[in-house]
């Protein structure tokens, strides 16, 4: 997937041990109703100083940090390439709620009309994430 998004970019191979070369760090994630309110960056060290990619990493249903604490965050891969790649990767996190039971990200409507549009609510709560950093 990387490879695609980034073609000609990627360097090394992926490390096995992601926490030798940069850390993960909770934030304060100040979105919607629909988002948990702590969300999760990988920073590796090579990046403190900016000039690096920035890659936003979505979880699936019942994968936030809520349902799996950080077992997805530091068990799909994203860390070993980031690491070995000076990449930043940004982990938006999800909640449970009512209309959510799973804590999905909103593909179908319950944030509003706007949900699949740069005004819906995650959109713009990611994007400011992305401005952040």
């Amino acid at each position: 997937m990387l490879t695609h998004i980034l073609p000609n970019q990627l360097k090394n191979d992926r490390v096995m041990n992601w926490a030798e070369y940069g850390k993960i760090i909770e934030f304060d994630q100040e979105g919607p109703r629909s988002m948990d309110p702590k969300g999760f960056v990988y920073v590796p060290d090579t990046c403190v100083n900016g000039g690096c990619h920035l890659h936003v990493a979505f979880h699936g249903c019942s994968q936030s940090v809520s349902y799996l604490n950080e077992d997805y965050i530091q068990n799909t891969g994203y860390l070993e390439w980031a690491a070995a790649n000076d990449l930043i990767v940004l982990f938006p996190q999800t909640i449970k709620t009512k209309v959510n039971e799973n804590g999905c990200w909103d593909f179908w409507g319950y944030t509003g009309n706007t949900y699949a549009t740069k005004d819906g609510e995650q959109p713009k709560a990611i994007m400011d994430m992305v401005h952040k950093l």
